[in-house]
């Protein structure tokens, strides 16, 4: 069965780093509702197509780019594909007709002065778009200032100019996508609930002579790229999730500093991905990008039960304080259910119950869970649970500290950092040093699972939950 993919050549295509972008998505989001997906940066949509055939919970996607030709390319895959297919098949048919490659060359330069009148309906645009695509040299879209494409005659033998499958697969999963056309400063007023923002700007150059930004006719420098970033910081700030790719200027020069710098505060990964566009051959080969989130990698991961139990640093303490070591048996009628429980989770909200938290643990801050029946059941069951539950809505940044060794070596950095103090203070400050709100860990003796917040900004209380509420749930 044919899947969906690009219709169109782009430089910086995303089709063989796929796996890479996948497996840095936030660790749950296959678990989200409702979920709104958005490309300020669109370009050919390898990172799009797959993100709709791989995640149906993706209910809306929005999509932009600067080049309107490209947008109109994707609305017209969307709205009318079979007048579209229809007029690259004629197209295909006359340019495949002619025999003589100088033939072929004088009908791609009338194709092209055709192109820049910019006169055209939009299914004629798309299909000399799509024609000087397939046919162009090395499948390069460039414009000059003037907003003129310029890219000259490619050699190719049998170019598939029209793919009929390719373009009816694309336009199904493109009706749930909405097109921009513009800065990508106006997609932010799209984002809603569980929103995730992936960014594939052009690249910064890696050289003087190399370039991937020549899409439009105003070029996309570093004043951009440092706009870009102050979006990324107001997108944070509203409490969404974003992944941005970009060139790594380090691979190239060690001491350029530039993206390490202006993302300082968020987590950067490096991937390898193949260079092909360069027009010289050996130049071409295996760089490293930059892949730019402002969620670690476990960050709101979902644990079970069994899997929280069962973490060998775990499983022994569990063992010794609630089980029989000689069945194996668990305490279940008590201490199982009130660890968290995955199904219980909702995405951005968290819980605090207004006694027996915030006391004592590791440190001053506000001790947060994200299953609100196993809060209720444990401190109920202890006696010392209050009136009511405070609900908290956001996307706080946590440090996963869920496996023992992680929370020790953090704990250690700590001290060294800032002496063992008694009120946990150290673990506050580097929590805060390195950009992150709180710190999420395992407690056997709660719920499993805590939360301690010390940037107290990134949430907001939305209603208190009575115990009589909570009971009717």
């Amino acid at each position: 069965m044919a899947k969906a993919k690009p219709f169109i050549k782009w430089v910086g295509g995303k089709s063989q780093l796929i796996d890479q972008l996948d497996a840095l998505l936030p660790a749950d989001f296959g678990n989200w509702k409702n979920v709104t997906y958005i490309e300020p940066f669109v370009g050919g949509g390898a990172m799009l197509f797959y993100m709709l055939q791989r995640y149906p919970n993706i209910q809306h996607a929005v999509i932009n780019d600067i080049n309107p030709d490209l947008t109109t390319c994707y609305r017209t895959v969307r709205d009318t594909p079979e007048l579209l297919i229809k007029s690259l098949m004629d197209i295909e048919t006359a340019y495949l007709a002619i025999e003589s490659e100088e033939g072929r060359k004088d009908f791609f330069l009338a194709a092209r002065d055709r192109y820049n009148e910019k006169n055209l309906n939009p299914v004629e645009n798309t299909t000399y778009f799509f024609f000087l695509n397939r046919t162009c040299y090395n499948g390069l879209y460039r414009v000059n200032k003037k907003g003129l494409f310029n890219v000259p005659f490619g050699k190719y033998a049998n170019p598939q100019i029209c793919d009929p499958l390719t373009i009816r697969k694309d336009s199904e999963l493109l009706q749930r996508v909405e097109i921009m056309t513009g800065d990508f400063e106006v997609t932010f007023d799209r984002a809603r609930g569980n929103t995730l923002f992936y960014f594939d700007p052009p690249y910064r150059p890696l050289s003087d002579t190399s370039s991937f930004n020549d899409y439009a006719k105003d070029a996309f420098n570093d004043s951009a790229q440092i706009r870009l970033k102050a979006f990324c910081d107001r997108v944070n700030e509203a409490g969404f999730r974003f992944m941005l790719s970009n060139s790594d200027c380090k691979g190239k020069n060690e001491n350029d500093n530039f993206f390490d710098v202006l993302y300082g505060s968020y987590h950067i990964e490096r991937v390898w991905a193949s260079r092909s566009i360069n027009s010289n051959p050996n130049k071409r080969g295996k760089l490293t990008e930059l892949v730019i989130r402002n969620f670690s990698q476990h960050t709101l991961k979902a644990l079970t039960a069994e899997e929280l139990i069962n973490l060998p640093e775990n499983k022994d303490e569990f063992m010794f304080e609630f089980g029989n070591t000689e069945l194996d048996i668990f305490d279940t009628d008590k201490y199982k259910k009130d660890i968290a429980k995955t199904k219980n989770y909702k995405f951005g909200v968290y819980y605090h119950a207004d006694g027996g938290l915030g006391n004592s643990g590791v440190g001053k801050g506000l001790y947060l869970g994200q299953d609100l029946m196993a809060l209720f059941n444990f401190y109920n069951g202890e006696g010392e649970f209050g009136d009511c539950v405070m609900e908290y809505h956001g996307t706080p940044r946590f440090i996963d500290l869920v496996r023992d060794e992680d929370y020790k070596a953090f704990e250690q950095e700590a001290i060294q950092r800032y002496g063992n103090q008694m009120t946990h203070d150290h673990l506050k400050l580097l929590t805060l040093e390195k950009g992150f709100d709180g710190i999420r860990y395992f407690d056997l003796y709660t719920t499993g699972e805590e939360f301690v917040l010390y940037n107290t900004n990134s949430v907001h209380q939305v209603r208190v939950i009575s115990n009589q509420q909570i009971m009717s749930l």
